[in-house]
């Protein structure tokens, strides 16, 4: 059997083309699996971080609703020493209408 140079370079080339179509289809593989993992990695922490915005949600309103109560709260004390004050005014003024 004798091999020439020029037939000991067509075999080579051939085991070339056909190790880089091999290893092109290995990349493919690993390419899609790792696309898939990260892809999967995306949704996971997609979801986690929904659950913690709707945490935060529900204490922001909770915090909202307190000082929306407090807000009244204030408001009718201040309401009640308006009037408290006015009472306070005019016995002031019966009280220096009487000195005089």
């Amino acid at each position: 059997m004798d091999m020439t140079e020029g037939k000991l370079k067509e075999i080579l080339d051939e085991q070339r083309d056909s190790f880089l179509n091999h290893i092109n289809l290995q990349m493919i593989k690993q390419s899609d699996l790792f696309q898939g993992h990260v892809d999967g990695q995306i949704v996971k922490q997609r979801e986690e971080f929904q659950r913690f915005v709707g945490i935060l949600k529900e204490d922001f309103d909770t915090k909202v609703e307190l000082i929306g109560k407090q807000y009244g709260s204030i408001k009718d004390m201040l309401g009640s020493l308006a009037e408290d004050m006015k009472i306070v005014k005019s016995d002031i003024e019966f009280i220096k209408g009487s000195l005089n």
